[in-house]
């Protein structure tokens, strides 16, 4: 590769905040429409352990506090939950602590609001509720402009 093709491949990283693939090359590819959203790191890894470790938990109030964690903890155990979802969350009690990608997923898009309700002020559950419709709507296998629409007004 000779120098000037290496600039303009570097142009194209600074303009566009992409990097050049030979893909880009194909008349049929299309980089915007066949890009792959990973929502296990940005929304579950990502956004909900940041709000339950960072903002509730680390908070001055520590909302929520260790006895309603432990009512959270019983609450989870006693749901009968289907295998085919995955393993429960089980560390709950102890702040989170040690959740893989798919507990995070399975704590916020099925048991957390159930959970939550009556441990959290009511104000922190809406935002929650809110959170996990959007990620229920941008974690279906094919989003629509529909899905991002309404996941922009909450």
């Amino acid at each position: 590769m000779n120098q000037s093709t290496v600039r303009e491949r570097q142009e194209v990283e600074s303009k566009h905040g992409t990097r050049y693939t030979e893909l880009m090359r194909l008349p049929y590819f299309d980089c915007v429409r066949f890009t792959i959203v990973d929502p296990m790191h940005n929304l579950f890894l990502g956004s909900a352990k940041h709000i339950m470790q960072n903002i509730w938990l680390s908070s001055p109030n520590f909302l929520p506090n260790d006895g309603q964690l432990k009512k959270i903890q019983d609450k989870v155990d006693n749901v009968r939950f289907p295998l085919s979802l995955g393993r429960l969350p089980n560390k709950i009690s102890i702040s989170f602590g040690g959740f893989t990608a798919d507990q995070w997923k399975t704590w916020t898009l099925v048991m957390s609001i159930y959970a939550l309700k009556g441990e959290l002020p009511d104000e922190h559950l809406e935002v929650w509720r809110a959170f996990v419709i959007v990620c229920k709507l941008l974690c279906r296998t094919f989003v629509t402009i529909s899905d991002v629409m309404k996941s922009t007004h909450f």
